[in-house]
């Protein structure tokens, strides 16, 4: 919804121009986000279906006893786990004390998945992220916003990823469920998409003869190999020593 309503605020070049062709793609964006939901839910169901193989389905006594009813409990067994589970989180989802940053708090706060990005993150990544944002200002400054990082054709998809991060973010900060680090991986992933066009920005910067183009490139490299984790052997030498 936020994607769409953002499209309605500032289109991007790819939208065709007039209303019949924007109502096709719409349909078409439909039917491609069911066909999407539709697969997504298959691999759910296989997934849990293989992960229940071997539970029991006392869950479903009260099937009357028929020669097919253990197939149809097997079968039932994936659907009733993964309702479980979804109320089971949406009851106790409220709130959970918190302790971050030397204090107790009795409930959720809001900037506990922001502190824990900046605390668990790199320190190389985080100046990765830094560089591309300061490089982007750069680069519609001396522009004046007539040069783009992004691919043509592609401003639909960056469109997307800088949607879904940002809608993400503030689902994360206004729930007061604050877990670990990895159920904000979502956006660790989608911060990681948005440094792509870094180099791209660079170059156009170093064609229009900006000084710190290049020492901009020797930068990303240095950081981007500076945030490569060590190989397992390492990661292994260094635990048990």
């Amino acid at each position: 919804m936020a994607f769409v309503l953002s499209l309605r605020w500032r289109g991007v070049p790819e939208q065709p121009p007039d209303k019949a062709a924007r109502r096709a793609r719409r349909r078409h964006a439909r039917r491609n986000l069911a066909k999407a939901t539709l697969w997504a839910a298959c691999f759910v169901y296989v997934f849990y279906f293989v992960l229940s193989w071997n539970q029991p389905t006392d869950s479903f006594s009260i099937i009357p006893h028929f020669p097919a009813s253990p197939f149809l409990r097997r079968l039932l067994m994936p659907l009733w786990l993964y309702l479980r589970g979804l109320v089971g989180f949406a009851l106790s989802a409220g709130s959970r004390p918190t302790y971050i940053l030397g204090h107790a708090y009795s409930h959720g706060v809001w900037f506990y998945f922001p502190t824990l990005f900046v605390l668990k993150s790199p320190l190389a990544f985080l100046l990765l992220l830094i560089l591309a944002a300061s490089v982007a200002i750069v680069l519609k400054v001396r522009s004046g916003g007539q040069l783009s990082a992004i691919p043509s054709g592609m401003e639909l998809h960056w469109r997307a990823v800088w949607v879904s991060l940002a809608v993400f973010v503030a689902a994360c900060m206004l729930n007061r469920l604050d877990l670990s680090i990895r159920h904000f991986v979502v956006a660790l992933a989608l911060l990681i998409l948005l440094l792509a066009p870094l180099p791209r920005m660079l170059e156009s910067l170093q064609r229009s003869n900006w000084r710190g183009a290049r020492a901009g490139k020797w930068a990303t490299i240095g950081l981007a190999a500076a945030s490569v984790p060590p190989p397992c052997g390492s990661i292994l030498i260094t635990f048990h020593s």
